[in-house]
């Protein structure tokens, strides 16, 4: 009697292991976007956006703006490119973007005084530039 104890026991645990390896995986495979796909970077939510083709019309190298801007500096540029590609004023960047040289007053775009005017990215490449 005591080797049927035995064996019911061992019967009793394989069946929970068993089941607990089941909820494991059915955990992993539940959201398969949570477990596998990291969120998007800032990076890659700027290169996402017409932020990005922005820097690059203004001439802001893209290393030097992810170095010396903050994360929180540079997810309020993303906030509010975000706000605009849902305003009906989006056809004054698109313009912006499309042209050949930058245009003179930029007071449409809710980035440009953050991008120029306070940023340390700016003023360092204006300097390599000799400018």
């Amino acid at each position: 009697m005591n080797i049927l104890t035995s064996v019911d026991n061992l019967f009793l645990l394989g069946c929970a292991t068993i089941l607990a390896l089941i909820g494991v995986q059915h955990m992993r495979h539940k959201d398969p976007q949570k477990t596998t796909k990291p969120e998007n970077s800032l990076e890659d939510q700027v290169i996402a956006l017409r932020l990005s083709k922005m820097l690059d019309k203004l001439g802001v190298p893209r290393n030097e703006y992810f170095r010396y801007m903050s994360p929180k500096i540079i997810q309020g540029h993303i906030n509010h490119c975000l706000r605009c590609t849902h305003s009906s004023k989006v056809h004054i960047c698109d313009a912006y973007l499309d042209r050949a040289k930058p245009m003179k007053s930029m007071r449409f775009c809710p980035n440009y005084r953050s991008l120029i005017m306070n940023s340390r990215v700016f003023y360092c490449h204006k300097k390599a530039l000799g400018k």
